[in-house]
């Protein structure tokens, strides 16, 4: 079905105007025009599909993972009583699109799931039924899926990522974003590398190099499948390492690598909004040297808020974050440039961006996000 006879299409990709809570490549979340509770929202897939037997593995795992976002973010904005997750698939799919409801529920809300009369027998009859749906898809049969386990399993369990940080604030960002979809992260912290190098000179340089080094490989022995870097300073020490030191046995990817493809794809001049002046310089040029490297001709320039960056290591969280809104919300009046966040905290800040005003500001944890569930 084409994007424009399908409603739940262009809800789903942006071409039926719809208050957009969440997004991704796979899914929309977006609010219900008749809800049940306030905060009732539907969750679409962008590619159309009508029954939950149609939906890809990515889409369905995509699906779940927002379910969870909202969830918590229901519990926290209206503390209700529980939620209900529910979809109706065939003729009972009033839109003719999947879609998943996700709404607050409150004690003696007059919400119920109306049981039908009981079948006759159905309780008697629970193994035979059992096997009938085993015989009408192989899948289900423990037999069959314990036969092919060997071959596939290393496909089905959940990626192992090893996470490398300077501060301990940027956990929750990453945490968050691969919320339930069957991820794991752990994570590594270690200021110490930023305050040696600001002794500056090669030898410092040296000795930074063959401590990351050594971090590296202590991670990589942690039963993880890849290795991500989410400090500029780590990453900006990884430059200076020969080809050959810098290989493991995992792929190690410096967070910034993504968003710079995503970047470069634009076409446009580019705003790279900062917070912390410390990581300007180290950004900038990994980003003038990745668009070289590409063949890219770049126009881009930073744009830093003063003072802004003390208040997140002061434990002054939401007072940054509406420092953060602030700023980008000026930046993205100025036209004619796409504006981009540059550091993981100001994740929060450009999110409260898009949900005012739909704006998307692309940033480093998004394209990481497309890059390693791809």
């Amino acid at each position: 079905m084409g994007e424009h006879s399908c409603l739940g299409c262009r809800l789903a990709n942006g071409t039926q105007p719809s208050h957009i809570v969440f997004e991704d490549e796979h899914v929309t979340c977006l609010m219900d025009i008749a809800p049940i509770h306030e905060g009732h929202v539907l969750i679409l897939p962008k590619q159309h599909a009508v029954d939950v037997d149609e939906l890809d593995a990515a889409t369905a795992a995509a699906i779940m993972a927002a379910a969870s976002k909202l969830s918590r973010a229901l519990k926290t904005a209206f503390k209700p009583d529980g939620i209900s997750v529910m979809q109706n698939g065939g003729l009972f799919n009033d839109l003719g699109h999947y879609h998943m409801h996700v709404f607050p529920r409150y004690e003696g809300d007059g919400f119920a799931w109306i049981e039908p009369e009981e079948t006759p027998g159905a309780a008697s009859r629970l193994a035979e039924v059992r096997d009938l749906l085993r015989e009408a898809n192989a899948e289900l049969n423990p037999k069959v899926a314990s036969a092919g386990s060997s071959a596939s399993s290393s496909s089905k369990l959940p990626r192992t990522i090893a996470c490398l940080h300077a501060h301990h604030s940027n956990i929750r960002y990453l945490d968050e974003a691969f919320a339930g979809t069957g991820m794991i992260l752990k994570h590594f912290v270690d200021p110490g590398m930023i305050e040696h190098l600001r002794s500056g000179g090669q030898d410092a340089l040296r000795r930074a190099g063959e401590k990351l080094l050594d971090q590296l490989a202590w991670m990589a022995g942690c039963e993880v499948d890849a290795i991500v870097i989410t400090c500029t300073n780590y990453i900006a020490v990884l430059d200076t390492l020969p080809e050959d030191q810098r290989q493991l046995a995992i792929p190690v990817i410096p967070i910034d690598e993504p968003w710079f493809d995503a970047l470069l794809a634009l076409e446009r001049k580019l705003v790279l909004a900062f917070t912390n002046p410390a990581t300007v310089e180290g950004t900038m040029g990994r980003l003038r040297q990745y668009a070289a490297a590409k063949g890219v001709t770049l126009h881009a320039e930073a744009a830093v808020t003063e003072d802004s960056f003390q208040l997140l290591m002061q434990g002054e969280v939401e007072a940054y974050h509406q420092r953060v809104e602030q700023f980008l919300r000026e930046l993205t009046e100025q036209a004619g440039a796409a504006v981009a966040i540059s550091q993981l905290s100001m994740t929060e800040g450009a999110e409260r961006i898009r949900r005012t005003s739909g704006l998307e500001l692309i940033g480093p944890l998004g394209e990481l996000y497309k890059r390693l569930m791809n």
